[in-house]
């Protein structure tokens, strides 16, 4: 899946009206989350087991299946005590920030009717993960294969 399409539903969303339906500014919040997260579904599979023609194979989409939301959140909430031993950059600690913030944000979306947010709010978000997609493709492949280790893998 292509993470960039999920930016470009959200920014539909986003510009359906001057004022969109609750409903769009919600969904707006999810598809953002999700582009997020099909990166590092992505970045995974590309680091382990390659990108192009391998995405094709059995064992890629295997190790794009593998993550799983919450042992992220886990791993990217105590990153900064392990970036050290697992040689990781900075982008990454700041991806995993946007990541849970997001995450919790996209709960309250999907699941709190209490929860209000507005077309600016939701703008801004998108700002946010385009710049952390940004920022994470940028990375060297040493450094992604150390993250899609890190993600995956529990330390032991």
């Amino acid at each position: 899946m292509n993470p960039d399409h999920f930016v470009s539903v959200a920014r539909s969303l986003a510009k359906s009206s001057n004022r969109p339906n609750r409903v769009f500014l919600r969904r707006g919040v999810s598809s953002c989350y999700y582009a997020m997260f099909h990166e590092l579904c992505n970045l995974c599979a590309d680091a382990l087991v390659g990108g192009g023609a391998s995405r094709r194979k059995n064992e890629w989409r295997h190790t794009y299946r593998a993550l799983n939301h919450g042992e992220i959140k886990k791993r990217f909430n105590q990153i900064q005590s392990d970036k050290t031993y697992f040689n990781l950059p900075k982008v990454a600690a700041d991806f995993g920030q946007k990541f849970v913030d997001l995450q919790l944000l996209r709960h309250k979306a999907d699941y709190d009717p209490s929860y209000r947010l507005n077309k600016d709010e939701l703008e801004e978000n998108i700002e946010k993960v385009e710049d952390a997609l940004r920022s994470l493709r940028g990375i060297n492949t040493s450094e992604k294969k150390a993250l899609a280790a890190y993600i995956l893998f529990e330390k032991r």
